[in-house]
């Protein structure tokens, strides 16, 4: 064990965020949106906590209504200073079997 009085970095929070008006429905590796006989798929491919928030009715007073009105929200910790990201894939859910997934390539490589 190494006592010193080095400051040890601290973990920082990353949060990304969708509004949507959409049903959403949680699913293990992300959400499904559904509205007007459409769906598409949010999958997370990167680590990431998912929470669903329903933000139709106004908060404060001087907040305006917003019906049917939800936000997903994906967080993520990384070190300070350290790179982090969430990844997510938008998928659309047809019934076209030949969509495929496009390849995921490292930021460092576009």
């Amino acid at each position: 064990m190494r006592c010193s009085s080095e400051r040890v970095p601290k973990r920082v929070s990353v949060t990304w965020q969708w509004l949507t008006r959409a049903t959403v429905t949680k699913q293990p590796d992300g959400v499904l949106l559904k509205q007007d006989g459409q769906a598409l798929r949010l999958r997370v491919l990167e680590p990431a906590w998912i929470d669903i928030e329903d933000v139709s009715q106004p908060k404060h007073v001087f907040d305006s209504p917003n019906p049917g009105l939800s936000r997903i929200i994906l967080r993520a910790r990384t070190d300070a200073g350290k790179d982090g990201r969430i990844l997510v894939l938008a998928e659309p859910q047809s019934k076209d079997s030949n969509y495929q997934a496009p390849a995921i390539v490292p930021l460092a490589k576009w």
